[in-house]
């Protein structure tokens, strides 16, 4: 057994004061660990002890004897990962026990008691008190999702990581759902552990915004002892909109738990899905309202650049934006404060073929010389006909010539 007393304060700032038991529920799976029956269900004062000391926070925290039966059971599932830790708190789950049922996956333990207590400090709490216990590691919010808690001489990595992700975001998500290069398309699929296109009609900014997220977390360079802190609630914004028993709700949930089991060659993680309750996520409505309101602004920001012109702050805002180009092309700073792509043509060896390049991100072939060829010839084409029936028809009308109309009406008297 891990944890120990040090401070009654620490643990009381933590833990909320008693309250009438929650009718949702809460299940933590560890990608981890094995998975065997879940036949462990901790208290909320466990629960959150479990989690202090995996992550080395155990010295701040009492424990209660009617706890430590359940804590040595959870600590003998435990298995030492030297991997970089990823906390994910899911909301808005339907039926947490079986989030992923179609993997064969059971959950390591459920929460039984005090959910909504348990939902809103858990990750929020224990983030804080471990960007505050080492003079080592540096906090950053690498999204209004995402906190990273991370040895300092690597934090700024992270960053990085994550700069510009809003303008980079909204361009990745339309080249993974669009319908063009179907072969970049389907292998990007393929390298998220994802195969379902119909991915494309989802259109929750909240999900589009979490999944990004969590795409974006597998290409970063994360050092060993680093903790990421995932709050999504972009189920609970689906679920709320449209239904828990939509086909769309159930894909959403599908392509989140497919991408956490991707992560999980990567990450050890651990997701807490917390279940349906009215009252438990109430407060959370206006904050959810609000994100999708500044996630629906990008959107429309994205759709005006693709309209009327990209205009990119920095060099680099406009190579993540834009795929640099898609490579067809860089980034060049049309006038002072705006980058733009300035697309190049490409030669094709094989098919001795020249491809022109159009668009704010170079990725629509520029057809435009071809079009106008085929409807200027056309054009000619229906001239020159027009005008070959006008002369046939003006030389019909007009009188025959004397010699013609005289040998016309000798040929009519004779008859």
């Amino acid at each position: 057994m891990r944890a120990s007393f040090l401070g009654s304060g620490v643990l009381s700032a933590l833990l909320i004061p008693a309250c009438a038991a929650s009718s949702a529920s809460a299940a933590v799976y560890e990608l981890s660990h094995s998975h065997g029956a879940n036949d462990v269900s901790a208290s909320f004062k466990a629960s959150q002890l479990y989690f202090a000391d995996k992550l080395d926070l155990g010295d701040f925290f009492v424990v209660d004897e009617s706890d430590i039966e359940t804590l040595n059971k959870l600590h003998h599932k435990e298995i030492e990962s030297s991997r970089p830790k990823l906390l994910i708190e899911l909301r808005g789950v339907d039926t947490p026990s079986d989030f992923f049922e179609s993997q064969g996956l059971a959950p390591t333990f459920s929460v039984k008691d005090h959910v909504k207590a348990f939902a809103d400090n858990t990750v929020h709490k224990l983030a804080s008190m471990l960007a505050s216990n080492s003079d080592n590691s540096g906090a950053a919010h690498l999204t209004k999702e995402i906190k990273a808690v991370a040895p300092k001489e690597s934090i700024s990595e992270l960053k990085e990581s994550f700069h510009q992700f809003e303008d980079t975001m909204v361009a990745a998500w339309k080249q993974f759902t669009g319908k063009s290069d179907h072969h970049k398309r389907d292998q990007r699929l393929l390298d998220l552990g994802l195969q379902d296109s119909g991915l494309k009609l989802v259109n929750d900014k909240n999900f589009i915004n979490d999944l990004a997220s969590l795409m974006n977390l597998k290409a970063c360079d994360v050092a060993e002892k680093s903790v990421l802190f995932v709050k999504s609630m972009s189920l609970l914004s689906i679920g709320r909109k449209i239904g828990y028993d939509t086909k769309t709700y159930k894909l959403s949930k599908k392509a989140l738990g497919d991408v956490l089991l991707e992560l999980q060659k990567k990450f050890d993680v651990t997701i807490i899905a917390v279940g349906l309750d009215s009252v438990l996520h109430e407060d959370q409505q206006a904050a959810l309202e609000k994100r999708n309101a500044e996630l629906e602004s990008l959107f429309t920001t994205f759709d005006k650049r693709t309209t009327s012109g990209a205009c990119f702050s920095d060099e680099e805002a406009c190579n993540k934006a834009t795929s640099n180009c898609s490579s067809h092309g860089s980034c060049k700073e049309s006038k002072k404060g705006c980058w733009q792509c300035a697309c190049k043509a490409t030669y094709d060896k094989e098919k001795s073929k020249t491809t022109k390049w159009s668009g704010f991100d170079c990725g629509k072939k520029d057809i435009s010389a071809t079009a106008h060829l085929l409807l200027w010839t056309s054009v000619g084409l229906i001239l020159s006909l027009a005008a070959g029936v006008r002369l046939l028809t003006s030389i019909g009308n007009d009188p025959l010539p004397g010699v013609l109309e005289a040998a016309t009406q000798v040929k009519k008297t004779s008859q």
